[in-house]
């Protein structure tokens, strides 16, 4: 049975979470993971490579996760689906007492620690990993988003009632199997992660030449989408601007602090590289002030001249790490 490292109170989240972040939050499932490699003595920034990748979609950039083959071969941690043939209650519990990590699709209307957003308010899924778990006295200890919470009675019954779900389904829930965790130095974890970067690099770079860069893509449909909020209002600009702006930004911050840490721990040239995706990061701060400003006006959108600084340092970005990977 796995035996998690003591987490000190308070909790003190991991620096990428930090107040110096451009993006201190980026999405759910991500975030989740940065906080448990940290409370686990991880290096999570090791795991940051495959934001390389970072696709449009059409409607939105991707909801970047870490690939699980990437948290096996960094960390030793296997991922899988839970089926929820039971009581969810029931099957989380077995799994908390074994240590591993079930990560549980939740209803943030029962997630105190969304106080203020979701909690008590309206209903909206997350991922939340549950490490501590009393069912007498039905309460919990949680990671979600950039931390390490506590919820319990009310709020416990709320989470694992199949009647707080989408139809009554039950959620789905992954499973990290921690048993097999493996500690490695940095100059270690930095080879495999290299390779990792390589590997989504090159993914990425194929993905491009057939179908155009993902930036370009983006552009092409902003003023559409502009136009379509417009109509919408205020709430329909929040939910694009987390699946659009936010993913994009805080993809580029991680991958500079991923290339960065890379560069310091294997020498490896890539200072230029992070010099431009960190730039990204802060730019597309100002892109999302220019659409909350355009999408209350009636003025035509200039989206190539809204996006044209992003779109370079990306391409500048993109050619220093394939140069870097290949010396």
């Amino acid at each position: 049975m796995f035996t998690w490292p003591e987490i000190p109170r308070p909790y003190e989240p991991h620096a990428l979470h930090g107040a110096g972040a451009a993006w201190p939050e980026t999405n759910c499932y991500v975030d989740l993971w940065i906080e448990v490699l940290h409370a686990l003595r991880l290096n999570p920034i090791a795991s940051l490579g495959f934001t390389v990748a970072l696709d449009w979609e059409g409607d939105q950039f991707s909801f970047f996760k870490m690939p699980a083959g990437d948290l096996d071969g960094l960390y030793g941690i296997s991922i899988g689906e839970l089926n929820v043939w039971w009581s969810l209650e029931e099957q989380v519990a077995v799994q908390v007492e074994r240590g591993q990590l079930p990560i549980v699709d939740a209803d943030a209307f029962f997630l105190p620690d969304t106080r203020g957003t979701s909690y008590r308010s309206h209903h909206t899924k997350t991922s939340v990993g549950v490490r501590v778990m009393d069912r007498a006295s039905k309460r919990i200890e949680y990671f979600h988003n950039a931390g390490y919470f506590v919820l319990e009675g009310e709020d416990y019954e709320g989470l694992f009632s199949k009647a707080a779900g989408s139809m009554g389904l039950a959620p789905y829930v992954e499973l990290a199997k921690l048993d097999g965790v493996v500690r490695r130095d940095e100059k270690a974890l930095a080879a495999i992660a290299l390779k990792l970067l390589g590997y989504h690099n090159a993914c990425r770079r194929a993905r491009d030449e057939k179908f155009g860069s993902a930036m370009s893509r983006f552009s092409r449909s902003l003023p559409e989408h502009v136009a379509w909020i417009r109509t919408q209002g205020g709430e329909s600009f929040h939910a694009y601007a987390f699946a659009a702006i936010r993913q994009l930004g805080a993809a580029s911050e991680l991958l500079a602090a991923h290339l960065r840490w890379l560069e310091l721990t294997s020498n490896a040239p890539l200072a230029a590289a992070t010099d431009s995706f960190g730039s990204v990061a802060n730019l597309t701060k100002t892109l999302q002030f220019k659409l909350a400003r355009a999408s209350a006006s009636t003025k035509p959108f200039d989206a190539e001249g809204a996006t044209s600084e992003i779109t370079e340092q990306l391409a500048r970005g993109f050619v220093a790490l394939d140069e870097a990977l290949t010396k």
